[in-house]
């Protein structure tokens, strides 16, 4: 089974997308040593669930998370180069049908993950074998909601470089 389209998983919420696969995904990203993680989704209804089941994933497998909220990919990718983070994941299915949703990841430079990449956590995915942590072990999860504005003002600033 190919999970990785394109630009990310994507698909039918419930059916072929579901919070397994989003667990899944976290406890691959965690099993491939991607210790620091941005999350981010767009405000598609089944957002929230798919990042709670994410959230769920990447804690599990000792990640350290920062949880971004609701925010343009554009910013995900610049918070995941800015922050310094191993990766980031955005929850979004972009122009796709509103039953739709999607897992996209980037790497810690801001860029789609590379097909190899992808190969990688797929295979863990299919796989499901996964360990289980200690309670002390589990991964700490913090939020950020200033990156929006941070994104903006360097972007104004370099408008005005450019200019």
């Amino acid at each position: 089974m190919k999970l990785f389209g394109s630009s990310g998983i994507r698909g039918k919420y419930g059916s072929f997308l579901s919070t397994d696969l989003a667990l899944r995904l976290g406890k691959s990203l965690g099993a491939l040593g991607y210790r620091t993680v941005v999350v981010g989704r767009d405000t598609r209804l089944s957002g929230e669930t798919l990042c709670h089941s994410l959230l769920a994933g990447l804690l599990s497998s000792g990640c350290e998370v920062t949880e971004l909220g609701i925010l343009p990919t554009p910013v995900l990718c610049y918070a995941t180069r800015s922050l310094e983070k191993d990766c980031g994941v955005m929850i979004t299915a972009s122009h796709n049908p509103a039953e739709d949703n999607g897992l996209k990841l980037w790497n810690k430079q801001g860029f789609a993950f590379s097909p190899a990449d992808e190969s990688q956590v797929e295979a863990l995915i299919l796989e499901g074998k996964f360990s289980e942590l200690s309670w002390n072990q589990l991964g700490p999860l913090s939020a950020n909601r200033e990156v929006n504005m941070d994104y903006l003002k360097e972007w104004q600033e370099l408008r005005h470089i450019e200019t």
